[in-house]
């Protein structure tokens, strides 16, 4: 079965059947009758269906497609001997034509150019003699350069056209990718802020009233208070956190945040609630966007939380130095340390992988040392001069 054209061969049916046409107006009115009318007819619908079913008929064999369709035009010469020439200097242009287009080999091409002009030359001198053969010649030289002329042109912006299509199906994938990646991403960074914000303050406050509990059976008034007073502050925090996420969820703020009082403001939280020592060294001031406050806010967060958590340490040495193009920061502890290489197994492994992946947000460096019973150091650096903060 036929299937649907394709472009490229919208002009050759056209161009047949317009030859098919002309061969028929201008036949002599002595020689038209049914049966050369009935001929051509069949011919013509020959030389189309084997075009158009070339593929199917023929496979790979494009050469023996052209030489079917030379002993076709021989046999139109005998079916209509007094107005083949018309036919010839028709089809034989346009069958140049699909050579050019169908046959990759030069070669080739060249020896079906010269088989289908020798068809020409040979049937006309036969049925004819060699009455006005040169003019005929020059007149078929000067049709087939009309038509492989506009053959190439027309090849040459369907072919382009299809190169844009595949262009455009491909930018649309790209921009599925591309869609399906923000979404992802977007996903991965409500998961952090959640592990970062809301988790790791419930876990807080569930340890504190686990606490609490143990103090209400043993009576201790003033402990039960300062207990409750920090589970209060836990609650009211995720509140604030919880409220904070809502809002970045719904919309994009341009507002610029002082990164020195919300790192003042972890460090104090961090000490106030742990039994540890420590030194501070805190230099330099700036103001960023919110996205990037956030993501280093978090990820010093994340530090204290797994020092708080895990580290058992007694001290903890905290340098943080800001300015207009960094922030530069190195917490160490003398805690027990833990493997890097067990750290999947680790119970800390998803806070360490948030804190590697915002850093890489961030387009940062960081660089985490750690041994048991050996404490560990956390070194890592933000830039901010030169690059496009709102695009974090």
């Amino acid at each position: 079965m036929i299937e649907k054209f394709k472009p490229v061969e919208l002009p050759i049916i056209g161009s047949v059947l317009l030859v098919y046409s002309a061969v028929i107006f201008f036949q002599e009115e002595e020689n038209l009758n049914f049966t050369s009318i009935l001929g051509l007819t069949i011919f013509f619908l020959l030389h189309l269906g084997m075009y158009l079913m070339r593929e199917t008929i023929f496979h790979n064999h494009t050469v023996l497609y052209f030489i079917v369709q030379g002993w076709l035009l021989i046999s139109l010469a005998f079916v209509n001997r007094n107005n083949f020439q018309a036919a010839y200097l028709g089809l034989i242009p346009l069958i140049v034509a699909q050579c050019i287009h169908l046959l990759n080999n030069r070669r080739q091409i060249l020896c079906m150019i010269f088989y289908y002009y020798s068809i020409f030359i040979g049937t006309s001198v036969f049925m004819i003699g060699w009455i006005d053969l040169t003019h005929s010649i020059a007149l078929l030289l000067l049709i087939s350069s009309a038509v492989v002329t506009y053959q190439i042109f027309y090849i040459r912006q369907i072919e382009e056209n299809i190169e844009k299509q595949k262009l455009l199906i491909q930018l649309e994938s790209a921009y599925d990718d591309l869609e399906t990646m923000t979404k992802e991403k977007e996903r991965e960074k409500l998961a952090r802020d959640i592990h970062d914000t809301l988790s790791q303050g419930f876990a807080g406050m569930l340890l504190k009233l686990e606490t609490l509990e143990v103090y209400l059976m043993q009576e201790d008034k003033k402990v039960c208070s300062e207990i409750l007073e920090n589970a209060i502050h836990e609650a009211r925090t995720n509140h604030v956190e919880s409220r904070q996420m809502i809002r970045d969820l719904r919309s994009f703020q341009d507002e610029l945040f002082p990164l020195k009082e919300g790192v003042e403001k972890e460090i104090d939280f961090f000490l106030k609630h742990q039994d540890i020592k420590a030194e501070v060294h805190l230099t330099g001031s700036v103001d960023i966007e919110r996205d990037i406050y956030r993501n280093i806010i978090n990820i010093i967060k994340e530090i204290f939380q797994n020092i708080s958590n895990h580290a058992k340490a007694t001290f903890v040495f905290i340098s943080v130095i800001m300015d207009n193009e960094k922030i530069d920061v190195y917490i160490e502890d003398n805690g027990i340390g833990f493997d890097k290489k067990k750290e999947s197994q680790d119970e800390r492994h998803y806070g360490i992988r948030g804190i590697y992946e915002r850093v890489k947000i961030l387009h940062g460096t960081i660089e985490i040392k750690s041994l048991r019973k050996e404490g560990t150091k956390v070194v890592f650096v933000i830039p901010f001069g030169g690059k496009d903060k709102r695009n974090v």
